[in-house]
């Protein structure tokens, strides 16, 4: 089976997943890349995502006081970082694969 037909099977079994599953199988493939793979992806991402008006008015929608109202007044207010950092830990919670470093 050539490569192209390969990625053409995997992108159907993609295209059938919810967007849960989608994230896991993204977040297992990226993690068994090299550094210079995740940079060029990153870099891909940032420049696809720059424009994206409506992502950035629901990143502002969620992070606003409004959306979590049984918090506000609690003195509860989560930082980029913190949320990088969870999701970071998170991710070291996944299975790990064997990889090699780029």
């Amino acid at each position: 089976m050539m490569f192209r037909d390969q990625v053409g099977v995997l992108a159907g079994w993609f295209k059938g997943w919810n967007e849960c599953e989608q994230t896991v199988a993204l977040l297992s493939l990226l993690k068994r890349v090299s550094r210079s793979q995740a940079r060029f992806l990153q870099l891909c991402l940032e420049h696809s995502l720059a424009d994206c008006t409506e992502l950035h008015v629901l990143e502002n929608e969620a992070n606003s006081p409004e959306a979590c109202p049984s918090v506000e007044g609690q003195g509860v207010h989560v930082t980029q970082a913190e949320k990088a950092r969870d999701t970071c830990q998170s991710m070291r919670q996944l299975p790990s694969v064997t990889s090699k470093s780029g």
